[in-house]
């Protein structure tokens, strides 16, 4: 595929994953990085090519608003899962460092890392859980014990990663296989290398 808005004479990006892959995807601001992973995800169509997945794809931003910013994650429970799975639930979101009163608190009330903490807690275990996670510098604003509880659910994850961040720190916690990283003349995809460092 091609990605929108680059030169029409760019190189083809050509990326396939096997299985619980973890992918750095590098470059300076403004490289197309977040147009990448949109269209990886679906949101975005190829300005040429094709963009194909068969998995359950999730993609994520630094704002991570994934639940409707009216509710609390308690009545996301309620409604979505049964009563078994509400307490199984709550004991996965309590492991994401998210007490009572946050989850009773509407969505868009949360700061951003705890959003992204109920979002990854959620895709991680859900009812149909997430095969291939997209991130988009969710790593932005976070303080360090935010960062830490995200770095600890990315451990966890099972599924095939795709990671877009400048901080070279939160990328080395991840356990990357892969690199892909943006160059003038097109991307470049090869086994980490602590992001071409």
């Amino acid at each position: 595929m091609r990605a929108p808005l680059r030169p029409p004479d760019s190189r083809f990006i050509d990326l396939t994953l096997h299985g619980p892959m973890r992918v750095a995807v590098i470059g300076p601001n403004g490289c197309g990085k977040s147009t990448l992973l949109k269209v990886i995800a679906g949101q975005l169509a190829p300005a040429s090519g094709i963009a194909r997945h068969i998995l359950r794809t999730h993609l994520i931003d630094q704002h991570a608003q994934t639940f409707d910013p009216e509710h609390s994650i308690e009545q996301v429970l309620r409604n979505e899962l049964g009563t078994v799975e509400e307490g199984r639930f709550r004991q996965v979101f309590a492991n994401a460092g998210l007490d009572a009163r946050q989850m009773a608190t509407p969505f868009g009330r949360l700061s951003g890392g705890e959003r992204l903490r109920a979002t990854l807690a959620w895709l991680a275990g859900g009812p149909e859980q997430t095969q291939l996670l997209l991130l988009d510098e969710v790593n932005n604003h976070l303080d360090i014990a935010a960062l830490e509880a995200v770095e600890q659910l990315l451990g966890q994850f099972k599924g095939a990663l795709i990671v877009s961040a400048h901080d070279l720190d939160f990328l080395q916690a991840l356990e990357l296989t892969h690199q892909f990283i943006w160059q003038p003349t097109g991307w470049r995809y090869e086994p980490w290398d602590d992001g071409g460092q």
